[in-house]
């Protein structure tokens, strides 16, 4: 339940999509792991996938990535297979280590972007 809280809480901070592979800490974890459920949809069972997918909110942006993918498709596994499992570990910086894993695929989230412009608009139904 607390990590459905806190997608809630991304959901409200991701509004524009040159934040999701800038210095801005976490905010590139939702649309990233949004596009991860809609481009790999057997991602669905991992953790984070639950919890997005049981979302009725976050699931329109899903299915908005969806039609957006299918005909422009994003090459992101690697980096699907790393977030979306992820479970919070005590004996780790969870802050450096998901700094160092937005970094490390920096030119996975770019091409991201450029796939989604305008970003998801959180506030208005998908087209």
């Amino acid at each position: 339940m607390q990590l459905h809280k806190i997608t809630i809480a991304f959901c409200a901070l991701c509004v524009s999509a040159p934040s999701w592979s800038s210095g801005d800490n976490d905010l590139w974890i939702l649309p990233t792991a949004i596009a991860c459920l809609a481009q790999y949809p057997e991602l669905s069972n991992t953790r984070l996938g639950t919890n997005l997918i049981n979302s009725d909110k976050l699931q329109q942006h899903i299915n908005k990535a969806k039609a957006v993918l299918a005909s422009n498709p994003w090459q992101g596994r690697a980096l699907c297979d790393e977030l979306m499992p992820m479970k919070r570990d005590p004996q780790r910086d969870d802050q450096t280590y998901l700094n160092n894993m937005r970094d490390r695929h920096l030119d996975t989230l770019k091409a991201l972007t450029e796939r989604f412009p305008d970003g998801w608009s959180f506030s208005q139904q998908p087209k």
